[in-house]
């Protein structure tokens, strides 16, 4: 960086701030500044909360922008057949991921959502999951234990604080040479790690 140029995530910020100002929505009595209002906000956070919709007005605006990426993928349909325990999900359950990384336990920030070689896997419900890669086919396909407990392990990898599943007999890939692991006893496994707040 040259001597004396703004940071960038400074130049953000005041870009964000005279936006909100435009916009009439900066609060008057509260400091613009980035330091100032980092400090107010240390000084503030039992009080200050964000509104219950925040979270689904960001996600709506960013929708459109989405929603090509999510356009040019093919999308198959992964049934799960009747002895595979089924699929989970989490309170993270989009999951983008490379294909052949192996397993990641404590997954949280994904890869690039517009990268060519990554997947989007999604779990629609027990029985039904969904796949979103940029080539391949879009079909419906019925896939074994190993494959239901390939794309468990990856979901519950994504998972923030909590895994759900229709009960605890479904299986998840571990580390060669150990066997499937199952919901059952997902709590004794040394593998997994739980999410400090």
């Amino acid at each position: 960086m040259r001597v004396g140029a703004r940071s960038q995530p400074i130049w953000r910020w005041e870009a964000v701030v005279d936006g909100m100002k435009e916009a009439g929505k900066w609060p008057k009595d509260r400091p613009a500044d980035f330091e100032g209002h980092k400090k107010f906000v240390e000084e503030n956070k039992d009080i200050l909360k964000p509104h219950q919709n925040l979270t689904l007005e960001m996600e709506l605006e960013a929708l459109p922008q989405m929603y090509p990426y999510f356009d040019a993928y093919r999308w198959r349909i992964l049934k799960a057949k009747d002895d595979t325990g089924g699929y989970v999900t989490t309170d993270h359950p989009v999951c983008v991921h490379r294909p052949g990384g192996g397993i990641n336990y404590g997954q949280q920030f994904a890869p690039g959502f517009g990268l060519s070689d990554r997947d989007i896997l999604f779990p629609l419900s027990s029985k039904v999951a969904l796949i979103g890669r940029l080539e391949g086919e879009e079909d419906l396909i019925e896939v074994g234990r190993h494959s239901v407990a390939s794309f468990n392990a990856t979901v519950m990898g994504y998972a923030m604080k909590q895994i759900y599943a229709a009960d605890d007999q479904y299986y998840y890939t571990r580390s060669a040479p150990q066997a499937l692991g199952s919901g059952s006893t997902l709590l004794q496994d040394p593998n997994l790690k739980v999410r400090e707040d």
